[in-house]
C-alpha cells in the first residue's frame, strides 16, 4: 500500500531549515541574536539581526534605527531571514547603498494578538526596552527611529500597535493585514456573508474566525468590550488622525482570506480622518505577497 503524501503547507508557509537560515546570514554578514524572554502569562522568543559583524569597528555604529518585524500565523521569530520578500527587501537596502536598521523579529508563539491590551502592554514594557537597551549596549548607539513591518497576523499585530501607540514607530507598514469584520462571536451565517462579499475561500474564513475566537475570545467579557479594544475597524474610526504614524497597506486582491477588502476599509478610514495612508493593491497576488520595492523605499529615512 502506497505511503500517503505529507500535505503541503500553505504558500504563505516557508520552512527553512536551520543550517540554510545560518548559511544564509553567513553569506549576506549578518550577526543574529535570538533571545527568550521567561514569562508565566506571555513568554516571548525574538531574534536581534545586525547588519555586519559586532567585532568589527565601524560596522554596526552610528545612530540605530530598529525595525520591529511581526510575523504571521504558524511562522516565529525567525521569519524575518524565512522569505524571500523580506530577503529581497535587504538586497534592495544594499543594492542603494543606504544604512540598514537592526532587525528585532519578534514572536509570542504562532499565534498572537495585540488586540489584547494585556498583550500589547508586555511588549511596550517588558520587549522594547529589553531590546533596545541591547542595541544600545551592542552598538554604542541609542535607538533613535522606530520602523514596524508586519505580514498578514503581524500586520493587523501593527495596526494595533500604530492606533493605540501613535509614537511608537516612525513609519509602519502591513502587508496582507488580517482586517476583517469577524468577531469571536460570527456564526455561519455572518461567515458566509463575509465570504461572498469580500470573494474570500469560505474555509479560509473560517479558520480566521476560528483564530479570533480562541486568542481574543476568551479576553473580552462581552461584545461591548471587544468592540472597544479588539474591533480594528471601530478602533480606527476612534484613533486615526493627523498624529497617526505614515501607514502603508499592501494586499493581494486575490487573498483567499478575503483581507484585501479590509485594506481598501481601513485605507478610506485613514484618509477619512486625515491619516497619512498609502495602499499598494497587486491584482494577481495571493495572500501575504510582498511587494519589495515599495515597502524597502517606504521604511527608508525620508529624503534618501
Amino acid at each position: 500500500m502506497p505511503r500517503p503524501s505529507r500535505p503541503k503547507a500553505p504558500s504563505f508557509i516557508v520552512r527553512v531549515s536551520p543550517k540554510a537560515k545560518r548559511t544564509e546570514q553567513r553569506r549576506l554578514g549578518y550577526t543574529t541574536l535570538r533571545r527568550r524572554l521567561p514569562d508565566a502569562d506571555w513568554p516571548c522568543r525574538y531574534s536581534l539581526s545586525y547588519p555586519g559583524k559586532l567585532d568589527e569597528p565601524g560596522q554596526t555604529r552610528g545612530p540605530k534605527t530598529v525595525l520591529y518585524f511581526l510575523h504571521g500565523w504558524m511562522s516565529n521569530d525567525r521569519s524575518w531571514f524565512d522569505r524571500r520578500p523580506t530577503r529581497a527587501i535587504r538586497d534592495h537596502w544594499r543594492r542603494r547603498g543606504v544604512a540598514e536598521p537592526v532587525v528585532a523579529s519578534i514572536s509570542y508563539g504562532r499565534a498572537w494578538i495585540f488586540g489584547v491590551p494585556a498583550l500589547r502592554e508586555h511588549f511596550l514594557r517588558q520587549v522594547v526596552p529589553r531590546v533596545e537597551a541591547e542595541v544600545h549596549a551592542r552598538t554604542d548607539a541609542p535607538v533613535e527611529r522606530r520602523l514596524l513591518f508586519g505580514v498578514s497576523m503581524g500586520g493587523i499585530n501593527a495596526a494595533y500597535l500604530a492606533l493605540n501607540e501613535p509614537d511608537f514607530a516612525d513609519r509602519v507598514v502591513a502587508a496582507s493585514p488580517a482586517f476583517h469584520d469577524l468577531t469571536p462571536w460570527s456564526g455561519p451565517a455572518e461567515i458566509h456573508r463575509y465570504a461572498r462579499s469580500s470573494r474570500a475561500f469560505t474555509p479560509a474564513v473560517g479558520v480566521a474566525t476560528g483564530f479570533c475566537r480562541l486568542k481574543m475570545g476568551p479576553q473580552f467579557a462581552s461584545r461591548a468590550e471587544f468592540d472597544l479594544e479588539g474591533d480594528i475597524f471601530a478602533l480606527a474610526q476612534r484613533n486615526l488622525g493627523p498624529a497617526t504614524p505614515p501607514l502603508l497597506i499592501t494586499s493581494g486582491q486575490r487573498d483567499l482570506f478575503g483581507f484585501d477588502q479590509g485594506a481598501g476599509k481601513l485605507t478610506q478610514l485613514a484618509e477619512d480622518h486625515g491619516a497619512t495612508v498609502r495602499l499598494v493593491r497587486m491584482p494577481k497576488a495571493g495572500h501575504a505577497r510582498i511587494p519589495t520595492q515599495p515597502v524597502a523605499d517606504f521604511l527608508l529615512p525620508p529624503g534618501t
